[in-house]
């Protein structure tokens, strides 16, 4: 689902991500972030470069 041009509500393991992006960008790592009021870094942020 898009809302205002980002992807949200969908669910892929960070392996399934790194594929789906891995025909345009170089994965170069992922790290784990939690918004505040949040309990767990269960969001995401994948570093990439062009390929």
């Amino acid at each position: 689902m898009y809302v205002n041009g980002i992807l949200r509500m969908t669910s892929r393991t960070d392996e399934e991500w790194s594929e789906i992006f891995s025909q345009f960008f170089n994965v170069e790592e992922v790290t784990y972030f939690a918004w505040d009021g949040e309990d767990e870094e269960t969001r995401r942020i994948f570093v990439m470069s062009k390929k």
